[in-house]
This record gives C-alpha cells, structure tokens and sequence, in this order.
C-alpha cells in the first residue's frame, strides 16, 4: 500500500495485491507507478499555472497600454463577463503571497482562472463584470484571521475591457477609503465618495479645513454657538432654509442668522456654488456629522 501525494496532500492510494513476497524489482516498478500516477494527478494544477502566467501578462501589458484590448482578449476571454465587462480587484497586503494562493484556489473552484499582477505588498485581480463585493468576499474567506486583518481591497466599478486603466484607477481609489471598519470597499461615484477616496484631494481638502472648519470650530468654543453644525446642514441641504433648520431644530430665521455670522467668519460669499461645494467637501473631511 503506497500513499499517493499531490501539491502536498495524500490524494489516494495505490494497493498491490499478490499471493507472495514482492521482489526488489517489483516494489521498484511500484514506486514507479506512484511517481506516474502522481504526474498524472499534477497535469492540471501545471497546466493551470501556465494559463495563470500568461494570462497575467497579457493582463499586465493590456494595463500598461501595451496590449490593444482586442489582441488582450484573445488571452483574457476566460477572465471577462457578460457583455465584454470586467472589474478590478485591488488589494493592499503584507501578505500577498498567501492572499494570491486564497484567490487561486477559490477560482480554481469556480473553474476559473487567476490573472494577476504583484507589486509591493499589493496585488491587481481581473474579474468578471457581475463579480460583486460578497463575491469578493467569498474568494477571500479562507485566509486566517492575522492575514484578514492586515488586508485592505478595493472593487472598481464594471467597465469594458478597453476601459482596464480606468478600472485600475478606480480600485485603487477605493482601496485607498478602506478602513480596519471598512476592509473591502466597492467604488461608487454616485454615493458622493468618490472624491474624498483619493489621497490627494484629502490632502487639499484638509488643508482647506484648516483655514475654515477650524475657525468656524474655535468661534464655536469660544461663543457656544453652532456655526459648524448650522453649516453643514445648510450645506448638504442644498442652501434650503426649511429643511436645514428642520434637520437643525431651529427656527429658519435663527439660522439665517448663523450663516451670515459664519459668513462673516469666513469672509465668503455662500451665496457662490463654488464656495459651497468646497465647504461642503472641507466639512466632511474635517468634521463629524452633527
């Protein structure tokens, strides 16, 4: 009786039986056999390496905007979606090797393949366009708990296959909001986060923060007021008097008279979009909601 082991795990046996004492000779062919069979067993998890790196190449080179999408996807059809669609998968990982083997052997289960790109702690997934953030969730549910913690994943949109840059870049802005709260974030221009994922326009907006929900904040201490929080209401109300003093519990007249202080505070004129929709952005970087 011979064990018969494959990528590390005893997946069979293999069983001689004979009416007498085997020869030398005989037990040699049988470690033979084993070593066939054990050949045999290996073909696909080979074969499925092989299609992984190329795939991953084209996939690199379609990125690099090496590759036209057309001649991409010639080695990437296996990887698209419905209707040409696709996602990217971003992740951030000091352990990106163990994280690569959880999403190999998650797709291989799906009879899918594992086209990827590593970097620095990092790694760039293609999926299919339908893939969705629980889907996401299910290829990663293997990993042990100390690799999970440490994990941070960001899903783009769906987009076509020619459109792989910008998928790219969406990802990378939502990997950018993830969180210990928030591991795995979905890109979504239309829920109004779009902008403050992006570490750059943080930066800006914070430092804009400084200069004005800072002193709305310090006038607020030193006073008892409420400029900040009568702000934003007014703000995220789109400039409605009823329903920010409503979401205020104030009469509208008492918050007329907080803009205009805050107004005055500020030195700006509300009465410009351009004026409010940065406060609105430097409010929600530097200030909870009320």
């Amino acid at each position: 009786m011979q064990p018969v082991t494959h990528a590390g795990l005893v997946s069979g046996h293999l069983a001689v039986q004979a009416d007498r004492p085997l020869e030398n000779v005989e037990l040699v062919l049988i470690g033979h056999a084993v070593s066939l069979v054990t050949l045999e067993l290996d073909k696909p998890r080979r074969l499925r390496a092989e299609r992984n790196a190329l795939g991953a190449k084209a996939f690199g080179l379609l990125v690099d905007d090496v590759l036209d999408s057309g001649d991409a996807l010639e080695y990437l059809a296996d990887a698209v979606g419905a209707r040409n669609r696709i996602r990217i998968l971003r992740l951030h990982t000091p352990a990106a090797a163990d994280v690569r083997r959880v999403l190999d052997t998650g797709l291989g289960a799906r009879q899918r393949p594992l086209y990827a790109r590593s970097g620095d702690e990092a790694l760039t997934v293609l999926l299919r366009g339908e893939d969705t953030l629980s889907d996401v969730a299910a290829l990663l549910a293997d990993l042990a708990p100390s690799q999970a913690r440490t994990l941070r994943a960001g899903l783009s949109a769906a987009h076509r296959l020619a459109d792989t840059r910008r998928a790219v870049e969406q990802a990378e802005h939502a990997v950018a909001a993830a969180d210990a709260a928030h591991r795995l974030v979905e890109f979504d221009a239309t829920h109004g986060t779009a902008l403050l994922a992006s570490p750059a326009v943080r930066a800006v907006l914070e430092s804009v923060a400084a200069s004005t929900v800072s002193a709305l904040a310090d006038y607020d201490r030193g006073r008892g007021t409420r400029l900040v929080a009568s702000l934003r209401a007014f703000l995220e109300a789109n400039g409605q008097w009823e329903a920010a003093a409503a979401a205020l519990e104030v009469h509208r007249h008492t918050l007329r008279s907080r803009i205009a202080k805050a107004e005055q505070v500020l030195g700006v004129d509300l009465g410009d979009a351009r004026v409010r929709a940065e406060l609105l952005l430097a409010l929600l970087i530097g200030e909870p909601a009320p």
